[in-house]
């Protein structure tokens, strides 16, 4: 049987995060994989943006895509330094996003589990 590439997109995808989806299709072209992309989900009071969940036979993962260029310096917790293309530290400018992808990954359990 022919594997096969399954896609469900929530909002319109372009620039990094089209081309990291290009890429998942390659990765993946010789399984049998579901992927969803950029699509937004809540609960209660709490709402997330989810770029991507790639399911295959055995596994499923949330993937945080990032466009990061350089070394960065962060933990689970608090801020986050990216080195700039002088060589200097400068604070991320986002929500950290060890702890995005966390709240991201709990809330789409969350919501599936109900």
């Amino acid at each position: 049987m022919t594997p096969t590439i399954d896609l469900l997109i929530g909002s319109p995808l372009s620039g990094e995060e089209a081309h990291f989806l290009r890429q998942l299709f390659a990765d993946f072209s010789a399984q049998n994989v579901l992927i969803l992309a950029n699509f937004e989900i809540t609960k209660s009071n709490r709402s997330r943006q989810i770029d991507f969940v790639v399911i295959t036979d055995d596994h499923a993962e949330l993937l945080e895509h990032k466009n990061l260029r350089g070394p960065i310096c962060g933990s689970d917790n608090g801020p986050w330094k990216l080195t700039n293309f002088a060589g200097d530290l400068v604070d991320y400018p986002g929500e950290n996003p060890w702890s995005q992808a966390s709240q991201a990954k709990f809330l789409l359990s969350d919501v599936m589990l109900a």
